[in-house]
């Protein structure tokens, strides 16, 4: 797994210390909000980077239910879920490559109420 990430054996030992049984992949679903032909986009508290809204899927919540509840926390929006519009393996798609499988489901939104900012 290090020769692979070029993450420290020690912190790959600390990644996966709790875990036991079969890895699996984390969950992050994204939601594409359109306005008047503007995609909105989020700060992200962790890097500081933009992307759309979104996070881990939570244990419980439907994939709609997870954007619903993203959307409103990280831009006050209500929105409806659409549609599904791509699945990615992360690793596959970005750089760093992560220690964690991660897929991307990226869902479609209709728009309901709430206002993007120009920042």
């Amino acid at each position: 797994m290090s020769e692979y990430t070029g993450i420290s054996n020690e912190k790959i030992k600390d990644l996966f210390c709790n875990e036991i049984g079969y890895q699996t992949p984390k969950i992050d679903i994204r939601g594409a909000i359109f306005k008047e032909n503007k995609i909105l986009l989020v700060k992200e508290s962790v890097d500081g980077c933009w992307s759309m809204p979104g996070g881990w899927a939570e244990l419980n919540l439907a994939i709609k239910e997870n954007i619903i509840k993203e959307a409103k926390e990280e831009a006050g929006l209500n929105v409806v879920p659409k549609r599904l519009i791509a699945v990615l393996d992360k690793n596959k798609h970005n750089e760093p490559v992560s220690a964690y499988g991660i897929y991307k489901i990226f869902v479609l939104c209709e728009l309901i109420d709430g206002i993007f900012e120009k920042i």
